[in-house]
């Protein structure tokens, strides 16, 4: 039996961030501040803590790793999102290389954090 069989599944943003990366200079700014927010959404859940304060599973074979980023930079935003993007087994370097996006993804966390999903959301 493969042990890939028994591993958790990858977070999406596996999926959305090369696409993203390849194709980013000619994306409408919609289009990034929509895969912006959705990357500040999943930072948002390795925390470990829903938006509400209610812990829950981060099923993810690299949570260690994300549960120790949001422990090293969870009170500033910048340098959280910059972690992240800096992971670039997860993230491709031409796209964290982008300010633009970076910036998109940490407006987006703060908009998380300081008004929910639902208001995050209204605002793309």
């Amino acid at each position: 039996m493969s042990t890939t069989a028994n591993a958790p599944a990858r977070p999406s943003i596996t999926f959305i961030a090369p696409r993203a990366a390849s194709e980013l200079a000619d994306w409408t700014s919609d289009q990034v501040d929509c895969t912006a927010l959705g990357l500040a959404a999943w930072v948002r859940y390795t925390s470990g803590v829903s938006l509400d304060g209610q812990p829950h599973e981060v099923s993810d074979p690299l949570a260690s790793r994300f549960i120790e980023l949001h422990e090293r930079h969870g009170d500033d935003p910048e340098a959280l999102v910059a972690a992240f993007l800096a992971q670039q087994d997860i993230v491709p370097a031409a796209l964290a290389a982008q300010q633009g996006f970076a910036d998109a993804v940490t407006d987006g966390y703060r908009r998380l954090i300081n008004t929910g999903l639902a208001a995050s959301l209204s605002t793309l």
